[in-house]
């Protein structure tokens, strides 16, 4: 069983001009640019939100930049970290289908909603043959959130600067495979951890818009 442990923490700045400074800061420390992407996430869940109740995300994603597009399929459990987000991931995409992250990602999903994703569920590049699958096996999407995300890679964690249609300002998501790497790459970049949001994308955005289940641009 193939998985990520996923360590996360997100920062909101309202000001869009420190943006410029902190992506000096990541070049000053090592960070590659990897990409600019548009990711629009569709999260599923079952009329009665059993996946929600039992903290796992289930997430179909389309990944888009200037000359490639990408489908990922992810599946995140919550783990028992209360000063980060602390998630185990399984994922798989339309250009790598680890067999052993798609077993995981049935298994569980079947496991907590009773519902059963069939093994050729990214047979197709057709986002919304694949939304269709999803509903005819019981999982309805609950929101589509789309986002303008520049990704940055360093030795010890990811960089992604994210903005989100309607909402002033940028998020910067830090994220990583340990606590200790998460929070040396954050303490990097001289930003303060106590204005950390520990809550995920979903959570954040629907505080932010008077729970808006639609966000795209």
């Amino acid at each position: 069983m193939s998985y990520f442990h996923e360590c996360e923490l997100k920062f909101y700045f309202k000001n869009e001009k420190e943006l410029d400074s902190l992506v000096s800061l990541c070049e000053k420390h090592g960070y590659i640019f990897n990409k600019n992407v548009v990711e629009t996430d569709y999260i599923f869940d079952t009329k009665s939100k059993k996946l929600k109740r039992t903290k796992t995300l289930l997430r179909l994603r389309l990944s888009e930049t200037i000359d490639c597009q990408e489908i990922l399929l992810t599946l995140k459990t919550t783990g028992p970290a209360d000063d980060f987000q602390d998630c185990i991931e399984y994922e798989i995409s339309s250009s790598n289908m680890q067999q052993s992250n798609l077993e995981s990602i049935i298994e569980i999903t079947k496991e907590k909603t009773g519902a059963l994703l069939p093994e050729d569920i990214l047979r197709t590049s057709n986002l919304e043959d694949i939304v269709k699958t999803f509903i005819e096996v019981g999982l309805f999407p609950v929101s589509v959130l789309q986002k303008k995300r520049k990704e940055f890679v360093g030795n010890t964690a990811k960089i992604l600067f994210d903005k989100f249609p309607v909402i002033d300002g940028f998020f910067v998501e830090f994220e990583s495979d340990s606590k200790e790497k998460l929070f040396q790459s954050i303490r990097e970049l001289g930003i303060n951890t106590s204005s950390a949001d520990k809550r995920n994308y979903g959570q954040i955005i629907a505080s932010l818009t008077n729970n808006k289940t639609i966000l795209v641009f």
